[in-house]
């Protein structure tokens, strides 16, 4: 699965782990975990992968706080995004395909 990750999205991820630090190899960091969560997300059956969504956004914010420790508080940011990500693979509005038009 192709993921381009918006920098609006990296810049929101970015912001919520407070990395003022903007090297290639950060942002390389931050954008490789922002992959990570997405397909995590679409494998657990979630095709709504709009990453101007608030609750895709909150999902990944959450994700990558558990991934960077934040806080020292990993485990708890984990439990938060597995909850996050068990609601949002039961809703039917982030688990099914759009119909196509036509």
């Amino acid at each position: 699965m192709e993921i381009t990750v918006t920098s609006t999205l990296t810049e929101k991820v970015r912001n919520a782990l407070r990395i003022s630090n903007t090297s290639e190899a950060i942002t390389a960091e931050i954008n490789d975990t922002i992959e990570a969560c997405l397909q995590d997300l679409s494998a657990q059956g979630v095709v709504k992968l709009d990453q101007d969504d608030a609750l895709i956004i909150r999902a990944v914010k959450l994700y990558a706080r558990s991934e960077f420790n934040y806080n020292g508080k990993a485990e708890q940011f984990r439990n938060s995004y597995d909850m996050q990500k068990m609601s949002l693979a039961l809703d039917i509005d982030y688990n099914t395909a759009p119909e196509s038009e036509g």
